[in-house]
C-alpha cells in the first residue's frame, strides 16, 4: 500500500442526543452514493458496496467481511472520496478504505450524558481543496487540518439538541455550504470555513429555516430547494432566482429533498413524499417527509422531464451524476437510467451473497485488537486515575479525551 491507514486520522468529536439522521424506512436502504473512474460507491445502512462500473460486479465490506467494527448497526450516513481513500461514517466510527485495505476508528465525547460516554455519530463528510476535511454530524460541523486537532462549533439555532446536518458541499472558493435540521424540525442554511465564524444565509435571504438540497453549478452559484414548495432557488450570492420545477407531481407539500448538475448542466432532482393534502390534485398524501417516491425530474431550459420509479421499488435517498450516467440509490438498491428508463442495478446486497465476496486480507486498525480498559498509544495501561487530556486507546478505540 501506498499509505500507511494509521496515520490517516485521529480526531476530537462531540456528541448530544442520540437522534438519526432520517433514518431509512428499511436497514438495507442505500443512503449515499459517490463515483470515481472505475466505481461506483454505493453506502447502505450497514455497510459499503462497491460497484465496478466495467463488469457490473459488486464486492461488500460490511461487519461480517471484518471491515466494519462490530457491535450494534453502524447507521452509516457519511461517505466521501479523497484521493485514493475512501471514508464513511456512522454510529461512533470513521472507516478509511484504500483498495481492500480498510481501517475504522471509534470516537467518544469526554463527558458523561445519560449516564454514558456516547459516540459520535458521523453524518457527513466533505474536503476542500487544501485537503481540510469537514465532518458533520449532531449539533455541530467541525474540521480537521492535521491529525489530533480538530475543531467543532455548535451550529446555530439549536438551542435544544438534536439538529442534523442534512447536507454539506464546499465551493470553488473553499466555502463550505451547510444544510442543517434546526430546532424547528425545518432545515437552515449556513457557511462555514476552517477557523472562520458561521453565517446564517436562510434568514438573510428570506427563508425561515426551510433550505434542504444543495448543489452547485459550473460557475459557483449555489442551487437549493425548500421543504416547503417544489420550486428552485438559484442564488449567486447577490441575487436570488426562483423557478418552478415541480412538473405533474409537484404540491406545496413536496419539497426537493436531493439534486445534482450533470456535465450539460441538466439539473437532476427528487421531490421528498411529505404527507399532507395535495391542493391541486385534491387528495391527501401519505409520506414520509424527508425522502422521495419519485419520479426522477431532469430540469434543463426551463423544462421538467419526469422518469418514473419501477414498481415496488419504495423510497429513495440520494442522486449520484457520473458523466452521462445517473444514479438514484433506494430501499431496494441503486436505479439507473438506461435509454430513458430507470433499471435496478444487480448487487449481492440484495440476494443474500454478500459473503461470497468477503475480502481475505482485509485490516482493521490495531487499536481494536487491544483488551480492555484505557492504554496510551504506547500500549501501556493506564492504571488507577482518569486519563490525561489527548489521545488513548478505550476497549479498544482510538478516542481523544478532552
Amino acid at each position: 500500500m501506498k499509505k500507511t491507514l494509521a496515520t490517516l486520522l485521529m480526531l476530537l468529536l462531540v456528541v448530544s442526543t442520540s437522534a438519526t439522521h432520517f433514518p431509512p424506512k428499511t436497514g438495507s436502504a442505500v443512503k449515499r452514493l459517490a463515483h470515481d473512474d472505475k466505481y461506483l460507491y454505493i453506502l447502505h445502512w450497514n455497510g459499503l458496496e462497491v460497484h465496478d462500473k466495467a463488469t457490473g460486479k459488486s464486492v461488500c465490506y460490511t461487519q461480517a467481511t471484518g471491515h466494519i467494527p462490530e457491535g450494534n448497526s453502524p447507521k452509516l450516513n457519511a461517505l466521501a472520496i479523497h484521493g485514493d481513500t475512501v471514508w464513511t461514517g456512522g454510529d461512533g466510527y470513521l472507516t478509511a478504505f484504500v483498495g481492500s485495505e480498510a481501517q475504522s476508528w471509534g470516537f467518544k465525547y469526554n463527558s458523561e450524558l445519560y449516564g454514558q460516554k456516547l459516540g459520535m455519530r458521523f453524518i457527513s463528510i466533505v474536503f476542500d481543496s487544501k485537503g481540510t476535511m469537514y465532518l458533520g454530524g449532531f449539533d455541530q460541523i467541525g474540521y480537521l487540518k492535521t491529525p489530533g486537532k480538530a475543531k467543532f462549533k455548535e451550529l446555530p439555532d439549536n438551542s435544544r439538541r438534536g439538529a442534523e446536518v442534512w447536507q454539506m458541499l464546499v465551493d470553488k472558493d473553499d466555502v463550505v455550504w451547510v444544510s442543517y435540521t434546526s430546532d424547528s424540525g425545518d432545515n437552515s442554511l449556513i457557511t462555514y470555513t476552517a477557523g472562520g465564524e458561521m453565517e446564517m444565509v436562510s434568514s438573510k435571504l428570506g427563508f425561515e429555516n426551510s433550505i434542504k438540497a444543495l448543489t452547485l453549478d459550473k460557475d459557483n452559484n449555489l442551487w437549493f430547494g425548500t421543504n416547503h414548495d417544489s420550486k428552485l432557488y438559484r442564488y449567486d450570492r447577490g441575487a436570488l432566482e426562483e423557478y418552478e420545477v415541480g412538473g405533474s407531481h409537484a404540491s406545496s407539500f413536496r419539497g426537493i429533498c436531493c439534486m445534482s448538475f450533470d456535465h450539460k448542466e441538466r439539473l437532476w432532482l427528487l421531490h421528498s413524499n411529505c404527507a399532507g393534502y395535495d391542493n391541486v390534485h385534491n387528495k391527501d398524501l401519505d409520506g414520509y417527509d424527508h425522502w422521495s417516491k419519485g419520479p426522477l425530474c431532469c430540469f434543463a431550459d426551463g423544462e421538467t422531464t419526469e422518469y418514473p420509479f419501477p414498481v415496488g421499488v419504495g423510497l429513495a435517498y440520494c442522486i449520484d451524476v457520473d458523466g452521462e450516467d445517473v444514479y438514484v440509490g433506494t430501499d431496494k438498491g441503486v436505479l439507473k437510467l438506461v435509454d430513458g428508463e430507470l433499471v435496478l442495478l444487480d448487487s449481492p446486497w440484495y440476494s443474500g451473497s454478500q459473503e461470497e465476496v468477503m475480502i481475505d486480507d482485509c485490516k482493521i486498525s490495531a487499536a481494536n485488537e487491544k483488551p480492555h480498559g484505557i492504554y496510551n498509544l504506547q500500549g501501556q495501561k493506564i492504571e488507577g486515575k482518569k486519563a490525561a487530556k489527548g489521545i488513548c486507546i478505550e476497549n479498544g478505540k482510538i478516542v481523544l479525551m478532552h
